[in-house]
């Protein structure tokens, strides 16, 4: 299970590969022991002595470290995502839902492929003032990653906070994702982390990588399209 991780950190990896004059008390051969006197007195004991000449043996892992990543993913779902709430003949489902389950799945496949990498994910439902026009959303997600969120894994909230000034400060602690979702041209402005726009204004997503021009995915079935924009996602990400 991924698990939150503060900070980067290296761990030893391995078991004991050999024996040396140097290490901690913790490492040190049990035989080494056999060295203490107890009737020693006043003076130095054998372990005393070999202790001072650095002459007592102790196990000495490998070299070999393991680096866990931290990674940020934030979502920014813009408040103009309510005129997604249409359903298309072409689709299955609205285009809002087409949407949450883009990024549920992505949630899904990023936490399996990248397990070994302390994970965060974070849903920004931005809002204006007290209004929370994608509260029904929020709902939504909260029920679908309730384990996640117990967790730590995944965190939802409605903010009004600036999504490029919010991503900055998490950029300086990890390799950080910013998705823009929106029916419109989201403009997100950052200067650490790596922004991707994601426009749901028709029955066939559009993404946009950084200054490239939007464009739809070639397939000519809606449902395609949208497999196809995960695809595109998740080769950026990983």
């Amino acid at each position: 299970m991924p698990t939150r991780v503060l900070d980067e950190d290296t761990y030893p990896v391995g078991g004991f590969s050999s024996i040396s004059t140097k290490g901690s008390v913790e490492s040190l051969l049990h035989s080494q022991l056999a060295f203490m006197e107890r009737e020693a007195g006043l003076r130095p004991d054998l372990f005393d002595v070999k202790y001072l000449r650095d002459e007592l043996y102790y196990y000495s892992r490998d070299e070999n470290q393991f680096l866990r990543r931290r990674r940020s993913f934030l979502f920014c779902l813009y408040p103009d995502l309510v005129k997604a709430r249409y359903k298309d003949p072409d689709l299955p489902a609205q285009r809002i839902v087409m949407t949450l389950g883009l990024l549920l799945t992505a949630v899904r496949k990023l936490s399996q492929w990248l397990s070994t990498d302390a994970l965060k994910f974070e849903f920004l439902l931005l809002q204006d003032k007290e209004a929370k026009p994608l509260a029904q959303e929020g709902a939504l997600l909260e029920m679908l990653f309730r384990e996640q969120i117990e967790n730590h894994t995944v965190e939802v909230k409605h903010t009004a906070e600036d999504p490029g000034r919010y991503a900055d400060q998490r950029a300086q602690r990890s390799l950080c994702h910013v998705l823009a979702v929106s029916t419109g041209c989201p403009d997100v402005r950052t200067d650490l982390a790596v922004t991707t726009d994601l426009t749901v204004h028709g029955p066939k997503p559009q993404v946009q990588i950084g200054y490239d021009a939007p464009a739809e995915p070639p397939a000519e079935d809606p449902l395609e399209a949208w497999t196809l924009t995960l695809e595109r996602l998740l080769m950026l990400w990983v």
